[in-house]
């Protein structure tokens, strides 16, 4: 903690001044859009995107081949049970949803080379569920030493964090002792892997919890939880389609899915779409800033009230604008509150209260900068002469004999060679960056395209990741380099960078047109269609349905 004697005072001049003068550093590149539009054909039949939770199902596809294939086969049922619903008017349900899970989900097979006894015996009756007090003597290896049920978490309208959160307190146990893969989308049906730490005892106390639109259902005990990170892809089935005939949006897909960039989403960036620019204040060391502008930046279309409160903020400055925040700042923004609650003790400490953040949480803001780095740099690569610029890198825009698109079909082949390689997460698929490699591994990289089996990437500039030619450029002109994303005063933030698909690979998509009324002739316009797809961890949805149904994804 920073010692607050020797601390610069306070500005005399309210939080309004400091956000005045981030607004007018700010670099008009970030001013910019953190998602470029897209291009669309001009007949593409219009999306209601989520307009109910059940217009959107995410089935998560672990790592682990042999849990992934029981995802799949869960998945597909999932699809013949759209068809059915759909065709008498109905949608799934999160209860019918678990009554396919049940049928199709079964891991008996995939743990017989896994230790039995992973988890310690239960010394003493777990009772309801809720943590006993450990003995202060208690080594911290007697307390990692019980194994992990591995469970299948099925919910409706909860975000995965929330919905963690509720089932830790109902369980009476630590939200350390639950972890997932990643996150799943709010509005809408989803199933994921999530692990639980705990006694021999918990299965039964799961399978008779009971918590509004969760469902949750042991699988087996593992000795490992599962790690942030953890998933190859994720499958979707999307509907809200309406009064399209099957054979129109077929056709629609066709035209839209070619060569569509792999771009960051907008969830990406937060609810005001401004989390790369609290990134950028991070990276350039104004930890103030970022702070002010996270607490007192509103945006046109936030709930009046809010506005309200937020310019209230700008115009105190030190603890009193602190002590304000917790007071009028609803209880449900547990970031903005955590925030204000160090500062109104040590307010001029604002590393050390972005430090009181989840890390999960602050790793958000420069993964948010790294992101709009990529998506503006693909953008403009796309835009600067595409077919030159594609050739003289051995990739073809229109997929010709090198099809080096990022348009692959997908395989069964996984591995690296000697870290030139950098092994993508995506199903059966290997990625290698684009740029900065020698004409000798491109050119043996070019047979694996050729069929299929390799991907080519682009680089999300880090700290160890060169950056682009045009990411350079970017970079410079908002006055950062690689060595801005190694934060020496928060190195816990610090990122490395990684290595990106460029686009969606389309014959690995396994896009599907669901409608049981697909026979209709083409003048029929009753009826209402779903598109089943699978995504490589980390790409949006909305990314591809933006460019699919012409719409603003959000």
């Amino acid at each position: 903690m920073s010692n607050v004697s020797n601390a610069p005072p306070m500005s005399s001049k309210p939080f309004k001044d400091v956000l005045k003068r981030a607004e007018q550093a700010l670099p008009p590149l970030l001013k910019e859009a953190p998602v470029p539009s897209f291009h669309l054909p001009n007949k593409t039949p219009f999306l209601f995107l989520k307009r109910q939770a059940e217009d959107f199902i995410v089935v998560e596809l672990p790592m682990d081949e042999r849990f992934r294939q029981q995802f799949l086969s869960f998945f597909e049922e999932l699809k013949k049970a759209q068809l059915h619903f759909n065709a008498n008017d109905s949608y799934i349900s999160l209860e019918a949803m678990k009554e396919i899970a049940l049928k199709h989900v079964s891991f008996e097979d995939c743990v017989e080379d896994h230790v039995e006894n992973c988890v310690e015996e239960d010394k003493e009756a777990v009772g309801d569920g809720r943590e006993r007090e450990k003995e202060k003597g208690t080594k911290r290896k007697d307390r990692k030493a019980k194994g992990y049920i591995w469970a299948v978490l099925l919910k409706r309208n909860w975000a995965t964090t929330d919905a963690v959160k509720s089932l830790a307190r109902r369980l009476g146990i630590s939200r350390k002792r639950l972890s997932f893969a990643g996150t799943k989308d709010k509005r809408a049906l989803t199933a994921q892997l999530i692990s639980i730490r705990a006694e021999k005892g918990f299965v039964e106390i799961i399978n008779e919890l009971k918590l509004k639109d969760i469902e949750l259902i042991p699988l087996v005990y593992m000795p490992r939880p599962i790690e942030l990170g953890e998933l190859a892809g994720n499958a979707f089935i999307v509907g809200g389609f309406s009064s399209c005939p099957s054979h129109v949006l077929t056709q629609s897909a066709d035209k839209a899915l070619e060569n569509i960039p792999n771009y960051f989403g907008k969830q990406r960036f937060g609810n005001r779409l401004d989390t790369h620019i609290i990134g950028y204040f991070m990276a350039k060391g104004l930890f103030k800033e970022a702070v002010v502008w996270y607490l007192g930046k509103s945006i046109s279309t936030e709930k009046e009230s809010m506005q309200k409160i937020r310019a209230q903020f700008l115009e105190l400055e030190g603890k009193d604008a602190f002590a304000y925040v917790l007071k009028a700042f609803p209880k449900w923004m547990c970031a903005e509150r955590t925030l204000a609650a160090h500062l109104s003790q040590q307010p001029n400490d604002f590393v050390n209260a972005i430090r009181k953040l989840p890390r999960s949480l602050a790793l958000m803001f420069p993964h948010a900068l790294q992101s709009f780095i990529f998506n503006r740099a693909l953008y403009m690569s796309l835009n600067q002469s595409l077919k030159e610029t594609l050739s003289e890198e051995g990739k073809n825009s229109k997929g010709s004999e090198d099809n080096n698109n990022g348009n692959g079909g997908s395989s069964n082949v996984w591995g690296r060679d000697k870290g030139t390689l950098h092994c993508n997460t995506y199903i059966g698929g290997l990625s290698f960056p684009l740029e900065g490699k020698s004409e000798t591994i491109r050119a043996w990289a070019k047979p694996f395209v050729k069929e299929g089996k390799a991907y080519t990437c682009k680089a999300v500039p880090g700290y160890e990741v060169e950056p682009t030619s045009i990411q350079k450029e970017l970079m410079a002109s908002m006055g950062l380099s690689s060595a801005s994303f190694e934060l020496k005063s928060m190195p816990e933030l610090s990122s490395k960078g990684s290595y990106r698909l460029a686009f969606l690979p389309r014959d690995s998509l396994n896009l599907d047109v669901l409608n049981p009324l697909s026979n209709l002739s083409e003048d029929t316009t009753e009826g209402t269609c779903y598109v089943s797809f699978i995504l490589p961890a980390g790409s949006y949805a909305t990314v591809l349905l933006s460019s699919f149904a012409r719409i603003e994804a959000d």
